[in-house]
Formats: C-alpha cells, structure tokens, sequence
C-alpha cells in the first residue's frame, strides 16, 4: 500500500471515528436560511421545514447527522419558532449529549 493510500485509509478511519463516536456534525447548519424557511424547537428537536440546499428532506429533524426527515405536521403541532442563533444552539447540545464523557 503506497504512503498515499495509507493516509487516505487514516483519514477515512478518522472521519468514521469521529462521526460514530463523538457525533461530530457533518451537515454543517447554514449561517443564513432561505426567506420562507422554517426554524421551529419540537420538544427539543432542532427542526426545519422548508428546502435547505444540501439537506435532502424538506421537513427535517437535525438531532442526527444527516438530519433525518420529521412529519411536518407534528412540527407544526408541536413546534415553537426559533432564531438562527437558539436553532444552532439546539443542533449543538444535541450532538454534545451524544458525546461520551471523558473519564477522570
């Protein structure tokens, strides 16, 4: 195996590591929405409705990487409208749970 393919093997390896074991996001969350775009705290859940560019649900539940699609109407039912900034904020301590803690 040349040194090329080694290092791509450590990256992919890494990469799976990282996104299994620490829940590291992926799909990185947009700075800005598109006009018309859905931020909505389910219970908890970051959810988005509307067409995201690089997400492929248009009603989608971001607790997981790649967001996961949600029933809409359950989002609307049950959702409250959020700021960009708390939607972020929502997307972040779901994956902090998912976290192990570290061992003293």
């Amino acid at each position: 195996m040349s040194l090329n393919e080694q290092a791509g093997c450590r990256w992919v390896l890494s990469f799976f590591v990282h996104f299994f074991c620490w829940g590291v996001p992926v799909v990185d969350v947009p700075a800005t929405f598109s006009p018309g775009v859905k931020l909505l705290d389910v219970e908890g859940v970051p959810v988005t409705l509307g067409n995201v560019p690089g997400v492929e649900p248009s009603s989608a539940a971001w607790d997981r990487d790649p967001p996961r699609v949600f029933d809409p109407g359950s989002a609307m039912r049950n959702g409250a409208p959020v700021s960009v900034e708390e939607f972020r904020a929502l997307v972040e301590a779901g994956h902090a749970k998912k976290r192990p803690k570290a061992s003293a």
